[in-house]
Order: structure tokens, then C-alpha cells, then sequence
């Protein structure tokens, strides 16, 4: 897009965090990290106002409370640092600590179905770091993300050199993913599900869909990507809801 600007502030931040950032945090103990965290919400907070409105916005049509919702909306926009922060000690070699997770008896007697088990989650914060948990722990997640996912607020430089090391970087902290964009993308799910193993869908991007379904959900008709229909009625796998929460401090 020749309107954008050359570059934007998301530009600097992402060079920021991508180069100097990304091998101070190598050398940093997680509390450290996560202090700094912190130290900037107040700025992400007044950087992210019109993100944090919309989120409060979407609480208050679904019957939560002003209170709750505003209280709400401001830790969604904290824990989208800590997601990013999370993300840096992934790529250190730093990893999770212990965690608990609850419906692992589900999870066994959907796999044991043998036709593979499609995990359905939205973008919560703690997504990546509990699938690189629970891949350590035995139940390894294929992931089924964007590749080229858009950013308005980048600017040119940012679009045609950082964008493509950010995406980069995240499958160095995903690793185990397929790609939208690859003209092979059922099959390889449709593969994994079939040799009994589990894939993660998140069900609140829509705007990448080529087919949409709309359904109430939360006070509103909401639209739904119609693919892990799809792949369910194909492949006769299990499905489960996976919620994903806390950060690698706990």
C-alpha cells in the first residue's frame, strides 16, 4: 500500500523487540522480564485505547458489567504483553514452569477414539505457551495459524523487512504449524487427525475464512470461519474446547 508511511512507531517497537530486545531478554531472569512488562503497560495501555474500547465494548452487548468489563479490557491489553514476553523466553530456551491443566481425562478418551481430536480455542494470551507445555509433556499440537496476517498499523519498511522476521520469529516459538496459505493445509490436518494426533483451530478469525457462518454467541451474531466444521465432518474426529491461561511465572 504506496499510502502507508515509510515507517511508524509499530515499525521501530518491532525492530526493537525483534534485534536488541530479543537477546537482552536471553540474558535477563523471567521476573526481570516480566517486571519491565509492567514498568511499560501504562504506556501500551494509552497506545492501545481504541483496541482496549472495542474489547469493552463487545462485554458490555454480552450483559457484563461496566465495572467488570473495563477491568477486563484493561487486562487484555496487559496480557498481550506478557504474551510477547512469554514468547521471548520461549525462544531463549527458558520454556513454562509446572502448570496445571484440568480435562486431561477428556482429552484421553477423546484420543482414544482414534480418530484425532481438534482442539477449539479463541486468541488468548497463553495459547502458545501452553501448547509448547503440553507438547513437552507428551501431546504434541499442531497449530493452524495466518501466515501473512495484516497490519495496518506497519508501515512500508515494516510490512517488507520486519513482518516476514516476525513471522520468522513465531515459528521458531510455535514450531509445530501449518500455514493457511499452504495449498496443502487439510491435507495435513486431515493427516495429523488420522494417525490419531491433535490440531488446534482458533475459532475467532473470521476474516481470513473463505466460507462464514453466523450464530449467537454472547448477546450478538457473531461470524464463525465454517473449516472446522468442515474438517469435522470429514474426518469424524473428537472435538474439545481449550482455554489457555496464566503466563511462565505461574
Amino acid at each position: 500500500n504506496n499510502a502507508a508511511p515509510l515507517f511508524t512507531v509499530k515499525d521501530l517497537l518491532w525492530f526493537a523487540y525483534l534485534y536488541p530486545f530479543r537477546t537482552l531478554a536471553g540474558r535477563m531472569p523471567r521476573g526481570i522480564l516480566h517486571g519491565l512488562g509492567k514498568m511499560a503497560d501504562p504506556l501500551v495501555q494509552l497506545r492501545s485505547g481504541s483496541q482496549r474500547a472495542s474489547a469493552v465494548q463487545a462485554m458490555l452487548t454480552a450483559g457484563i458489567s461496566p465495572e467488570r468489563a473495563a477491568l477486563a479490557g484493561r487486562q487484555f491489553i496487559s496480557n498481550a504483553t506478557v504474551r510477547i514476553l512469554d514468547d521471548l523466553l520461549m525462544i531463549s530456551g527458558k520454556g513454562a514452569p509446572q502448570a496445571h491443566v484440568e480435562g486431561l481425562d477428556q482429552l484421553e478418551r477423546a484420543r482414544s477414539q482414534q480418530r484425532g481430536v481438534l482442539l477449539l480455542s479463541v486468541h488468548t494470551y497463553a495459547t502458545r505457551l501452553a501448547k509448547r507445555y503440553m507438547g513437552e509433556a507428551g501431546y504434541p499440537i499442531l497449530t493452524v495459524r495466518n501466515q501473512r496476517p495484516p497490519d495496518l498499523l506497519a508501515g512500508r519498511l515494516g510490512r517488507r523487512y520486519l513482518q516476514p522476521r516476525y513471522m520468522e520469529f513465531l515459528h521458531e516459538v510455535i514450531q509445530d504449524e501449518v500455514y493457511i496459505q499452504d495449498p496443502e493445509c487439510s491435507l495435513k490436518i486431515l493427516k495429523r487427525l488420522r494417525s490419531g494426533g491433535l490440531v488446534n483451530i482458533h475459532l475467532d478469525a473470521p476474516r481470513t475464512a473463505a466460507s462464514l457462518l453466523e450464530w449467537p454467541f454472547l448477546g450478538a451474531l457473531r461470524t464463525f470461519p465454517s473449516g472446522p466444521f468442515d474438517i469435522v465432518r470429514v474426518s469424524k474426529c473428537a472435538v474439545l474446547p481449550m482455554f489457555c491461561g496464566g503466563c511462565s511465572t505461574g
